[in-house]
């Protein structure tokens, strides 16, 4: 203890030696350095990629459906409520497919029923509705610009007129100028935006045109019956490309949605809802939000079962990899205060590889074992009137199975956190990571659980604070860019600015935003893409640091629960010697001379014939000449 410390608490009394969970808030010191910021960004960029090239192999027809007609926006979230996900399927498939039938056979497509069916049914209206959309939303983009353009002239030269005839009113006049112009340009946005979205409802459709798109003032003749026939194509064809937006948008929806993309929003949805809970202290509604969360995975393995079975493998071997070198980097700081590189970390992780993989395989297959050994139990008591008395006798035995089966089940759920810090401080096996988890979790439950609310809250605090961060960031930038970006328009709706169409703004639950991609033009698209990817890396940070954080506490975590059950040092930390340490080690001590108690010391000598004074030649030793 310091000087200092030792004047404050002059007894030696530690102030938090009562208070271990202290060591919780370093978490977030500890999680937001780089090195482990890029591991755990590399590893998320891992998992996204190899979730999309699933969902781009797998079957079509197990894709998720949206219905908006439900209560519930996806089958994941009728799952959830309790619904029949197949019967909510198929109902919404149905329904996508009868419109988009109803769609071609209209105008412009104009299929017959047969040929709209096939189209439906083999996945190619979507493209078709596409490449109509495209072609003629630059035409009614221009329209639209050019109705927008006469209709500001008009305004402002009736209201000059207005304004030189009647002096006297002409701050009456300027302000009723201002406001028909203001309702102009709302109208304008608002038609472009539907022209973009399809969102829009015929009836706002039709407002918004009788306000844009209008005849010219004083026409009369044969001018005004060619201004109001070129009107009424102006609106024709303005309803046309939204009718056509709209179908898009409908056909890119009864496509579904990919397993994992859909899963992913599920999640990070009912995550930032018991974020939410959490921090107003709401315990239930943070308790239901991530109940559904297990509901989810539920929903995944019970519709998609081999799906589950490949996107698990996966997930455990990226988990394995940079999870275990963020505990690793975690274990060493806590404990020695040693800051090691990611490629170290990396060498660490995939040298245990195989414990950290099968530790939680290990519990899972016992439970997997006693279920089919149950099973197999249930099939000879199946046996007509011999196999329910086998049956009753044996059931002793199935309930000392279902008692294992419960008793590894909230082992691996409630110590699986553990596992990886156990392996990673140390550096064991899967078996001795799996006995030390289990017997952390059942022998200090309470301690275990109230670490890992603390962690939680704490983490929550943390995860809205970098989120914030990193939204101020992406803000700042947008706005700064548009101020000058913007004054250039969108090649496709020149309302729109340019950055607006390439970038959308950001939103603090939405930092990534949605680009319509099929507005943009070819030089619009390639920017879109490329500044999708750095918002994309930077957003990714938010969910890196919460992979980190989750490691980083949950190892300061097993430190403090192993002081506690095993009165083992905090500093106790598991080191790798090097080759160079082990043959240093293994070279023999140097052997010293043995002296023997009974000879008498020598005296120095400080001559080269070994006498105190100056030496005397010897008389019988021959002189030679010089």
């Amino acid at each position: 203890m310091s000087s200092q410390e030792a004047s404050e608490n002059p007894r030696g009394y530690d102030l938090f030696g009562q208070m271990p969970f202290v060591k919780l808030f370093t978490a977030f010191r500890s999680a937001i350095q780089p090195g482990r910021l890029l591991l755990a960004l590399v590893g998320i960029a891992v998992l996204f990629i190899a979730g999309y090239i699933l969902d781009a192999v797998w079957l079509d027809s197990a894709r998720v459906m949206t219905n908006p007609d439900s209560n519930f926006s996806n089958e994941i979230e009728a799952a959830v409520a309790g619904k029949n996900p197949d019967v909510y399927r198929s109902e919404a498939r149905a329904a996508y497919e009868k419109q988009l039938v109803r769609v071609l056979m209209e105008d412009p497509f104009k299929l017959s029923e047969e040929d709209a069916k096939e189209t439906v049914i083999t996945g190619k209206a979507a493209g078709l509705i596409k490449d109509k959309y495209a072609d003629r939303l630059e035409d009614a983009a221009d329209i639209l610009g050019q109705s927008y353009d006469n209709r500001i002239t008009d305004i402002k030269d009736e209201y000059d007129d207005k304004i030189k005839r009647a002096i006297a009113e002409e701050d009456k006049y300027e302000q009723m100028r201002d406001q028909e112009l203001e309702d102009l340009q709302a109208a304008y946005n608002s038609l472009a935006t539907a022209l973009i979205s399809g969102s829009a409802s015929a009836a706002d459709m039709n407002r918004w045109l009788d306000e844009v798109v209008v005849i010219k003032p004083n026409l009369t003749g044969e001018s005004l019956t060619q201004g109001r026939n070129d009107i009424k194509k102006s609106k024709q064809e303005l309803n046309d490309v939204l009718n056509l937006a709209r179908a898009y948008r409908l056909a890119k929806t009864a496509e579904g949605q990919g397993i994992f993309e859909a899963f992913c929003q599920f999640k990070m949805n009912r995550f930032h809802v018991a974020v939410q809970d959490l921090l107003s202290m709401d315990l239930t509604g943070a308790r239901v939000a991530l109940t559904d969360i297990l509901k989810g995975g539920k929903w995944l393995i019970s519709e998609h079962i081999l799906y589950s079975l490949f996107f698990f493998a996966i997930w455990l071997i990226i988990i394995a990899v940079f999870g275990g070198a963020i505990c690793r980097m975690a274990a060493l700081q806590f404990a020695r205060d040693e800051r090691i590189g990611p490629m170290h970390a990396l060498k660490f992780s995939l040298k245990k590889l195989g414990s950290f993989i099968t530790a939680p395989l290990v519990p899972l297959g016992i439970i997997i074992l006693i279920g089919v050994l149950l099973a197999v139990g249930g099939l000879v008591g199946s046996i007509p009137v011999v196999g329910e008395i086998i049956a009753g006798i044996l059931t002793g035995l199935a309930l000392l199975g279902g008692f294992v089966i419960a008793l590894v089940a909230i082992g691996l759920m409630g110590g699986f956190n553990l596992m990886y810090p156990a392996i990673a401080v140390e550096g064991s096996d899967s078996f001795d990571a799996i006995s030390r988890s289990f017997s952390y979790l059942f022998s200090r439950p309470w301690r275990l659980g109230f670490y890992t609310l603390v962690a939680w809250i704490y983490g929550a605090i943390c995860y809205l604070v970098v989120r914030l961060f990193v939204f101020v960031t992406l803000l700042a930038v947008h706005t700064a860019a548009g101020w000058t970006m913007n004054i250039d328009g969108s090649s496709l709706i020149p309302s729109r600015g340019k950055l607006d169409a390439i970038w959308p703004a950001p939103s603090f639950w939405d930092l990534t935003g949605n680009i319509n991609w099929a507005t943009l033009g070819g030089a619009e698209t390639i920017a879109a893409a490329i500044i999708f990817v750095w918002v994309a890396l930077l957003a990714g940070c938010v969910l890196a640091f919460m992979l980190s954080f989750f490691y980083t506490a949950h190892t300061t975590i097993y430190f403090l629960l192993r002081q506690r059950v095993d009165a083992t040092d905090l500093e106790d930390v598991f080191i790798e010697e090097s080759m160079e340490d082990l043959l240093e080690e293994a070279k023999p001590a140097p052997e010293t001379p043995e002296i023997d108690e009974n000879t008498p010391a020598k005296p120095e000598s400080t001559s080269e014939c070994g006498c105190d004074g100056p030496c005397e030649e010897d008389p019988n030793t021959p002189k030679t000449n010089e």
